[in-house]
């Protein structure tokens, strides 16, 4: 496993509208498209439960996922405003992206064993 994968959750706090949530998130599928080279999946979804939505996240390296975070982050910062986020890290990650994601509470997950019939 060479690239870094992402799972991120947010959980809208009571009386949140979705909208305001789907709002931030097609600024900043925009952003991605536009800025991201090295962002290789960034997908959104909703769960089966209204106030929670799931990101996936494939990038090139730990440089594009502090990319990501640089261009983000003030959307970012309004979208974690509305809820609760949890970050699930993937891969090998920088030393650099291990302290950013300290700011994010993030769990990190070194790779162990596996099939990868897709690559990355």
């Amino acid at each position: 496993m060479q690239n870094i994968h992402i799972s991120a959750r947010f959980f809208l706090n009571e009386g949140t509208e979705p909208e305001a949530l789907e709002k931030i998130a097609s600024q900043l599928i925009a952003l991605v498209r536009e800025r991201e080279p090295d962002c290789l999946q960034y997908l959104w979804f909703r769960d089966e439960q209204p106030s929670c939505y799931v990101v996936r996240e494939i990038y090139k390296n730990s440089d594009a996922v502090l990319a990501h975070v640089a261009n983000c982050g003030a959307l970012l910062g309004q979208a974690i405003a509305l809820g609760k986020l949890e970050v699930q890290i993937y891969g090998p990650v920088s030393d650099e992206l291990r302290a950013a994601a300290a700011g994010f509470n993030a769990t990190i997950c070194s790779f162990f064993d596996g099939v990868d019939r897709v690559g990355g």
